[in-house]
């Protein structure tokens, strides 16, 4: 694949444009990543009437030039935070600048969220700092944990607060790596109405050939296996 390369200004910044003509992908190099971005997102506003854009850092201290509180967080669709850091005392003002449509992605680093972060969906890839004391907490509508550090009992935990009647803004826990076993004792899900199950996530629609439902004070909710050991609980509306 050959890429062409041209420097160009940016802000004041000097940056390196590299682009393929196979590929729609363009990789900019800048002195000043930050000050870089910054001039391009605030560009397109100018141009577009809506921008959706997404934010990834890598091996990032948020605590450097103030990204913990950057002001574009607030508009990115989705935060990815990969092997990233935010220090403790700077992630209330980090939560503050976090709003409900977004999506937050945390896979390993030091980022350790207060309870209750205020966003559509939250993904744990992995972390050090989600811990069930925390996990219980979490009032998203859509909780997605990959890999965690809780013991058996904690997404049964989870799922019995929403049948206390907590939990009321969820709509679909996902946890991978389950003991269908464990998780179906412990709920009691033998003694639950068993049937065929759809429901639509993003674009796709999944069915279920067999979902246990449950029930809390008037509301439904539906608990599912898949053949590669993923739990979805699901709260029908």
């Amino acid at each position: 694949m050959e890429y062409s390369k041209n420097m160009k200004r940016i802000g004041k910044d000097w940056t390196v444009i590299e682009t393929c003509p196979s590929s729609s992908k363009t990789n900019i190099f800048s002195t000043d990543p930050i000050s870089t971005t910054s001039e391009l997102i605030t560009h397109f506003q100018r141009i577009y009437r809506k921008v959706n854009f997404s934010l990834r850092f890598e091996n990032v201290d948020m605590g450097e030039h103030g990204l913990y509180k950057w002001k574009f967080l607030a508009q990115a669709r989705m935060i990815a935070l990969v092997d990233s850091n935010i220090y403790p005392f700077h992630i209330q003002e980090f939560q503050s600048m976090l709003r409900p449509h977004q999506e937050l992605y945390i896979d390993s680093g030091s980022v350790e969220l207060e309870n209750a972060p205020k966003v559509r969906k939250i993904t744990i890839k992995t972390s050090q700092y989600f811990i069930p004391n925390k996990f219980k907490n979490y009032k998203c509508e859509h909780l997605e944990v990959l890999k965690y550090s809780m013991n058996y009992n904690d997404p049964v935990d989870f799922i019995n607060n929403w049948l206390a009647g907590e939990h009321k803004s969820l709509k679909t826990f996902t946890l991978h790596d389950v003991d269908e076993k464990w998780v179906t004792v412990l709920l009691k899900l033998d003694e639950c109405d068993e049937g065929p199950k759809c429901y639509k996530r993003g674009s796709k629609i999944i069915e279920f050939n067999s979902s246990r439902i449950v029930f809390s004070n008037g509301r439904m909710a539906t608990v599912n296996f898949t053949d590669t050991g993923v739990l979805i609980f699901v709260v029908c509306d």
